[in-house]
């Protein structure tokens, strides 16, 4: 008796040993290990000097590479009535730029459904990320997560459309609000990664190191 009791400690205990390292591996086949092949493709179109000297007098361009730049307009576009800043950046495969002030945003972008700044001095804010791009409905929030400059993740608003990947950029000032400003790539992302698991993708993405991909800071641009 005594014997069979000891085995079936033996066994509880090696289940709940066993059992979280095998969902973490099991996490790590289904989500960070394609989460890391997340890239920019290699044969997008890119912005050289002749791209340069043809670009829109609103946009300016950093050299990221030798005869390789990245361009971007000054902060402070916004999309018809919106309190929500947007402008895409160039060339194409470097996506769009958007602003938004703390709160709930009334235009869907990058599965953002509330902001909150927590620290204005650290850049800290927490985002509420919502599986919905449905601006009409009240947001089902699926994940939250507190945000510092250059934290990246990948945006994910319809189980099988493409994707954003998204860089917190920082916290900037206009017209008497503060904006969180977020860039939002246009990455290739491995197909195991769809239909997307959006608040599995957020989180392990949050944990993915994408700082080989350059984006220039805001100063760099050289705005005034």
């Amino acid at each position: 008796m005594k014997t069979n009791l000891k085995n079936t400690i033996y066994a509880i205990s090696s289940i709940v040993i066993i059992l979280p390292a095998i969902l973490l591996i099991s996490d790590y086949i289904y989500f960070q290990e394609p989460l890391s092949r997340v890239a920019l493709y290699p044969n997008d179109p890119k912005c050289d000097k002749e791209c340069v000297q043809q670009v829109n007098d609103a946009y300016k361009c950093v050299e990221v590479k030798q005869n390789e730049f990245v361009c971007r307009a000054k902060r402070g576009n916004v999309i018809g009535d919106s309190d929500v800043h947007y402008r895409s950046a160039g060339p194409i495969s470097y996506g769009e730029i958007v602003g938004f002030p703390e709160g709930k945003p009334d235009v869907q972008w990058f599965n953002v459904a509330n902001i909150k700044i927590i620290d204005k001095n650290s850049k800290t804010i927490q985002v509420d990320f919502t599986e919905s791009s449905d601006i009409e409905i009240p947001p089902n929030i699926t994940y939250t997560a507190r945000l510092t400059p250059n934290d990246t993740y990948l945006s994910c608003v319809n189980p099988w459309k493409s994707v954003h990947l998204v860089r917190y950029v920082d916290l900037y000032d206009f017209e008497n609000k503060t904006y969180a400003e977020f860039w939002g790539l246009h990455p290739f992302a491995p197909p195991e990664l769809f239909p997307c698991d959006i608040p599995k993708i957020l989180e392990y993405s949050l944990r993915t190191n994408y700082d080989d991909i350059l984006l220039p800071q805001y100063e760099e641009f050289g705005f005034d």
